[in-house]
């Protein structure tokens, strides 16, 4: 027999476990919806305050990069995903005002349309601030202003429960297309080469990152394999000339929310029921056997609403949990799309890169006329 005490208690208790269970249910989707929420909004406030700069002053921020660019001595690097930079060092108090946008700490965006991300890339690799955000830039690589003979590295961190971030970077092929933002300029870039080398092998991550004379290099870096991250994944693109097809292409700019917080929804019903189911236990302190019963069926219940929900979400893309750019990504606007790199005399003419065969299309749409751009001497070491 179970008294009236025991009911209470009883009920109070169920009432914690099914809340309980729901959190840990929810805890990660509603994370990740509020680090993607972050991240469109802080591209959002790049965009703005680029389309608010003239061309001018958009000009003279790359050339400034470009000459940045120019005075640097390449050669062994760290660890992209272990660096914590001197904020006090001089050399350091200089690089952060390259490419720098009054009113916001983003230089850039890059987007991955493969795997559905669109992402701000921020000054350095610190923890607690370019890396916490989205993605980082490496210090001591060229800024990814498209030139021939740079290669910038831009790392992300993978598998977190908060944030979804690189963690598919592992997903992307070779040929597959990538595009990086700059000063309301939009750089193409083709993957040719998925290199996954011991984070303790600086020897051969610095080589993978190397400049190649001639050729506009970026290289995403990440943790490999996940939640183990002994190994980083290295995933390089060279710039290329903008397919006459571009559908394939979706170039985020825009993007101001990831869609509803439906985990938001889902836990306000998962109170209501856990709040009914704690009543019906309560009212029935002699027949806890009903009561279990009830709270089976609500469990159950839950992860079928909850997987449907979760389906239909993923499936229509308004829901960035996995892969696909949001709805609000697709049809965004984008300044100039600069596809074919400018020469640069002290680095030799471009070296020749295979083209993807386009598909048939009734009406093809030539490329975009490539936005000027300076060319800097470039010194590489």
């Amino acid at each position: 027999m179970i008294t009236k005490t025991r009911g209470v208690w009883a009920a109070l208790a169920l009432f914690a476990v099914l809340i309980t269970s729901a959190g840990i249910y929810l805890y990660s989707p509603a994370q990740q919806w509020f680090s993607d929420t972050n991240s469109k909004a802080d591209v959002t406030g790049y965009a703005d305050s680029i389309s608010g700069m003239s061309t001018t002053a958009r000009n003279a921020l790359l050339d400034r990069a470009n000459k940045y660019n120019a005075t640097l001595v390449h050669g062994n690097i760290a660890d992209p995903m272990s660096v914590s930079s001197d904020r006090s060092d001089a050399a350091y108090q200089d690089y952060l005002t390259q490419l720098a946008v009054p009113g916001t700490d983003v230089i850039g965006q890059v987007t991955v349309p493969s795997i559905g991300i669109s992402l701000p890339i921020y000054h350095g690799t610190d923890e607690d601030s370019a890396l916490k955000l989205g993605v980082g830039h490496l210090f001591g690589t060229d800024l990814p202003t498209g030139q021939p003979g740079t290669h910038a590295v831009l790392p992300g961190h993978s598998g977190l429960a908060k944030a979804i971030y690189f963690t598919h970077l592992e997903d992307v092929k070779k040929g597959d297309y990538f595009t990086v933002q700059v000063a309301g300029d939009t750089f193409v870039y083709r993957v040719t080469s998925i290199t996954v080398v011991p984070m303790d092998d600086l020897a051969a991550i610095s080589d993978a990152v190397d400049v190649i004379p001639g050729k506009a290099l970026v290289s995403l870096v990440t943790c490999t394999p996940t939640h183990i991250n002994d190994h980083r994944l290295i995933v390089t693109g060279e710039r290329v000339t903008l397919p006459v097809e571009t559908h394939h292409l979706t170039i985020g700019g825009n993007c101001v929310v990831p869609g509803p917080p439906w985990w938001l929804f889902a836990a306000a019903c998962a109170l209501i029921a856990a709040w009914v189911f704690s009543r019906l236990f309560l009212a029935r302190p002699k027949r806890p056997r009903r009561a279990l019963a009830a709270a089976a069926m609500w469990f159950l219940t839950t992860l079928a609403v909850a997987g449907f929900a979760l389906f239909s979400l993923l499936a229509t893309g308004t829901l960035v949990y996995g892969k696909g750019l949001p709805a609000q990504c697709v049809a965004a606007p984008v300044a100039t799309v600069s596809s074919t790199p400018t020469p640069n005399p002290e680095s030799g003419p471009p070296a020749a890169t295979p083209n993807p065969t386009p598909a048939p299309a009734p009406t093809p749409t030539p490329a975009p006329a490539p936005a000027p751009a300076p060319s800097p001497t470039k010194v590489t070491g």
